[in-house]
């Protein structure tokens, strides 16, 4: 009989993409508070039922990723064209058309990233599909084709900026690009956050830190903040009110308690300069669920652990060892299968009514 788990931990195995065969797996021991033992009994539930990880959305910020920028923006345009196909020839007060086009040099030029365009492109998306608790009038008539073509306008752009800003910062040799994973799962449940989750919020990052992912339509404060988004609508910025098993994994540096201190001191002045409401109560940033037990993987090697993640570009199986209890799930599918994109859709069609808006959270 095995010896009972001293704490929650769950295993992520990576793989390369080219041979399931080569791997590496990291271990993350599960943060001792009331969210994240609600996050892991979450993630259980999502991992026991199968449902399907999007392998096309986890690899964010890697510069050298195999989703290359030429490959996005084709892919955003096809959804973009997929989208204007359904509302274009419309004459009701459902038309609608999106006339932006993404390049490469559209975004990235002269070492530089140039990030209006998607904007404009996530902007579209939010007029689209509206707000959770204000659904729009073409998410409310749209084909499950359109209405998968327009989270992938969404997911994207995220994906298309995140890999614009490492691309800058890799310009210079000595500095650190902050690469994220995200682990996302089609017709996920949802859950509220209780008033005394706030205290969890935090403006913390840093290398093998794991956080809830934000869960909503549009973006949160500090997002817009960051990306100086002038196109967003005030409605589609709020704070984190939902949580599901999904997570997020920083492999970037640390955050000192100082420069989160300086951070929030700018977010707060910027909200107030854009007159978005700021109180005591508002949950701001993340919550921290797990932290990397740094092995193979660590921060004082930081440099060398990129190189390594950005060799094992897909996820084998994800482990959580829980008391006397384990839990497993391995991922037999990789995002470059031929029939991946059809596996994908016939998940996101089969989905509950009750998570179609849900779906596009970031």
């Amino acid at each position: 009989m095995g010896s009972k788990c001293l704490f929650p931990r769950v295993d992520i195995t990576f793989c390369n993409l080219t041979n399931s065969n080569d791997r590496m797996t990291a271990s993350f021991r599960v943060l001792d508070h009331s969210v994240a033992k609600r996050w892991l009994w979450a993630l259980k539930f999502l991992l026991n039922r199968n449902h399907h990880l999007e392998k096309n959305f986890i690899f964010h910020g890697f510069p050298n990723s195999e989703r290359k920028l030429e490959f996005l923006c084709a892919q955003l345009n096809h959804a973009i064209e997929s989208v204007n196909s359904y509302y274009a020839p419309r004459s009701d007060d459902l038309r609608y058309e999106i006339t932006e086009r993404v390049t490469p040099n559209s975004v990235f030029r002269n070492g530089k990233y140039h990030q209006k365009i998607l904007h404009k492109t996530h902007h579209h998306f939010e007029l689209l599909i509206g707000q959770i608790w204000n659904p729009s009038r073409y998410i409310k008539a749209a084909t499950s084709a359109a209405d998968f073509a327009i989270g992938q306008i969404n997911l994207l752009t995220h994906e298309i900026e995140g890999l614009c800003r490492s691309m800058e910062v890799a310009q210079n040799p000595q500095a650190l690009i902050s690469p994220i994973m995200i682990l996302s799962f089609v017709d996920r449940p949802f859950f509220d956050f209780k008033a005394s989750d706030n205290l969890h919020f935090s403006l913390s990052a840093g290398f093998g830190k794991v956080f809830l992912k934000y869960a909503q339509i549009g973006k949160d404060h500090l997002t817009v903040f960051y990306e100086n988004d002038k196109e967003i609508f005030d409605e589609n910025v709020s704070a984190p009110c939902f949580f599901s098993g999904e997570f997020t994994i920083d492999w970037g540096p640390t955050r000192s308690e100082q420069e989160a201190r300086e951070l929030k001191k700018r977010l707060l002045r910027w909200m107030k300069s854009r007159g978005l409401k700021s109180d005591q109560n508002l949950a701001m940033g993340r919550i921290q669920v797990a932290e990397l037990i740094q092995d193979e993987l660590s921060e004082t090697k930081i440099l060398e652990s990129q190189k390594k993640l950005a060799h094992y570009q897909d996820i084998y199986s994800i482990v959580i060892h829980d008391e006397n209890s384990v839990t497993e799930k391995t991922f037999p599918y990789r995002w470059t299968d031929a029939n991946y994109m059809k596996r994908y859709f016939d998940a996101f069609s089969s989905r509950s009514p009750l998570n179609t808006l849900f779906y596009y959270g970031r």
